[in-house]
């Protein structure tokens, strides 16, 4: 612990330049984040991905920076997000809740004597006690402000704030196009699970069908309102489909 604290306070005041940037980027965290906050800012994020760690590393003004994502695979295909991206990925088989946080909390614990600053992207202010383990050991800790709803315990936790919001604000003039792929893999999900939890004849509880869908592809992003809203959305999904009472009935699934 020592020869670490040490280490960075010499190189921070003689030659910060030598110093090491980690990014520790809780990309599932960003993404929910993102999308409650301002619908499809998520998905496109992911879809800039190579933009997003450029303006990152533009920020320190480093040539070492290490950008590490960290997610369950099969959550942040949802949006959009490329396996090949994500250099710290959990298989569903390893998706409990909170896996990614602690195998980012236990690298994080990890660093090399030469990383001086460390950047936390998350909304979590479970990694309030991971900033003061790092200050300890004189890592000078960043966090990624993104979302106004941002937990304040965790940014007066860490010794700087990283404003990306005017960054961010350049996606809402970008072409709705770019999120089509994402928009055609939301909905052949949910005629899927339609399909697989409608009974033989074609036939599903219309509030159990919303809940299933919000729970495995996260909905509620859609500022789904209630019973209305979750009927509507089904109901946009194939003009073949029914609603009579509180039931669906399934006709033709293309």
């Amino acid at each position: 612990m020592k020869f670490g604290f040490f280490v960075r306070k010499i190189v921070n005041k003689v030659v910060p330049s030598l110093g090491k940037v980690v990014v520790f980027d809780d990309r599932e965290n960003l993404c929910y984040s993102l999308e409650s906050e301002q619908a499809g800012l998520g998905k496109l994020l992911n879809q800039s991905n190579r933009d997003f760690e450029k303006h990152i590393k533009e920020i320190f003004n480093r040539k070492n920076v290490e950008h590490l994502i960290f997610g369950c695979v099969g959550t942040l295909e949802k949006f959009s997000l490329s396996r090949n991206i994500i250099n710290r990925p959990l298989e569903s088989v390893s998706c409990k809740k909170n896996a990614a946080d602690i195998q980012l909390c236990l690298e994080a614990t990890q660093i090399g004597a030469l990383v001086t600053d460390v950047v936390i992207i998350s909304n979590d202010s479970d990694f309030t006690p991971l900033i003061g383990f790092l200050k300890n050991r004189g890592v000078i800790v960043h966090i990624v402000a993104f979302s106004k709803g941002q937990s304040k315990t965790l940014r007066s936790a860490a010794d700087k704030v990283i404003n990306i919001l005017p960054f961010i604000e350049k996606f809402r003039v970008k072409p709705t196009a770019r999120m089509a792929n994402y928009d055609d893999y939301i909905k052949q999900k949910s005629l899927e699970l339609l399909a697989l939890h409608a009974d033989q004849t074609g036939k599903i509880n219309l509030a159990f069908a919303g809940t299933v869908l919000n729970q495995e592809l996260g909905l509620k992003n859609l500022k789904w309102s209630g019973y209305g809203s979750c009927k509507k959305y089904i109901l946009n999904l194939n003009t073949n489909f029914r609603v009579k009472d509180d039931l669906l009935f399934i006709n033709v699934l293309h």
